[in-house]
């Protein structure tokens, strides 16, 4: 049985991400900046501003999306069958 190490960070990426993010997500907490007010309560939705950040834009993102697969599997179907010609 051959024991196999680590040789390029290209085939263990998980390990590289995990190794940068337990060394450097204190330095990264460490730059909360204090004295500003957090607001932690329920969202304001009388304000318009809110409303259209909250509501219409993940919406939009949403249907963009589903579009856009919508249209690569119709891309994807009309490549097998130019193919299978």
């Amino acid at each position: 049985m051959k024991i196999t190490g680590i040789t390029s960070p290209q085939k263990h990426p998980l390990l590289l991400l995990s190794f940068f993010y337990i060394f450097f997500s204190p330095r990264v907490c460490a730059q909360i900046p204090q004295g500003i007010p957090k607001d932690m309560g329920p969202i304001d939705f009388s304000s318009t501003a809110n409303i259209i950040i909250y509501i219409v834009l993940p919406i939009i993102v949403i249907i963009g999306f589903v579009f856009w697969r919508i249209s690569i599997r119709k891309r994807n179907k009309e490549r097998e069958n130019d193919n299978g010609l």
